[in-house]
């Protein structure tokens, strides 16, 4: 593999991020099924915040529901698009482009952890959401973490110079930013996944769904070291996540 594919593995590969928790199970869910289980089937209009490529919408897709997937990237809402997802919308997150108290339930897979203006973003969604509906959110966590896992980490971190872990910030105060845009938190719970990494190509996944290197070299190294512990046996690298749900 050459560095300019590397190079762009790493850094603009559209859907990885999505690829890669579709395929991350906490026993036999990913972190989209735990994030969808909160759906009320009595939501027919539900808005997915930052839908990237689309994972999240299509399990969110009923008979008599609306789902409307937003996303500022042109190319992740071309590859929704292709995945079958219908409602797209390409806007910015910190400024909805829709009424007030239009939708059931507003739910963000990784867009709260990635905007760095996340107090901007649930006000926003507190005034497009109706009274008595709900948000839902995931964010990457640091736990729960096994020693076994720590064990998986840790030669990668040396490796990459970086703890790879999938991206945005993990640990902030949910109950304070919910009451400062008008929601009031329900739940904050903590749940383990695993990416399961049999061969090169899984490593690769892994690595550009973290974004967890920007150096060609390093992601090789790791690519490599992935791929000749998987050969022994499969690596399963540990995906903790944290669900913050809310209610208006």
């Amino acid at each position: 593999m050459s560095d300019g594919q590397l190079r762009w593995l790493l850094a603009q590969r559209p859907g990885a991020l999505e690829a890669l928790l579709a395929r991350s199970l906490g026993g036999a869910q990913s972190p989209f099924d735990w994030l969808a289980r909160v759906v009320s089937a009595s939501a027919k209009r539900v808005l997915v915040v930052a839908c990237g490529s689309g994972g999240l919408v299509k399990r969110l897709q009923a008979r008599g529901r609306i789902v409307v997937g937003l996303d500022w990237s042109e190319s992740s809402l071309n590859a929704a698009r292709s995945g079958g997802s219908e409602v797209l919308v390409r806007a910015d997150a910190n400024h909805l482009p829709f009424a007030d108290d239009v939708f059931d339930t507003v739910l963000t897979d990784v867009g709260l952890a990635v905007n760095e203006n996340r107090d901007v973003m649930l006000r926003e969604i507190a005034r497009v959401l109706r009274v008595g509906g709900m948000f839902a959110g995931l964010t990457p966590s640091h736990r729960p973490l096994s020693a076994g896992d720590l064990k998986v980490v840790a030669p990668l971190t040396v490796l990459l110079r970086r703890m790879p872990h999938v991206p945005g910030e993990s640990e902030f105060r949910a109950r304070k930013l919910l009451e400062a845009a008008g929601l009031t938190k329900a739940e904050d719970s903590r749940a383990r996944f695993h990416f399961t990494v049999r061969d090169a190509d899984d490593a690769e996944l892994l690595l550009a769904g973290l974004r967890a290197a920007d150096d060609p070299s390093r992601a090789r190294k790791a690519v490599e070291y992935l791929t000749d512990a998987a050969r022994t046996q499969p690596v399963e690298f540990p995906l903790p996540f944290r669900r913050v749900l809310a209610l208006k």
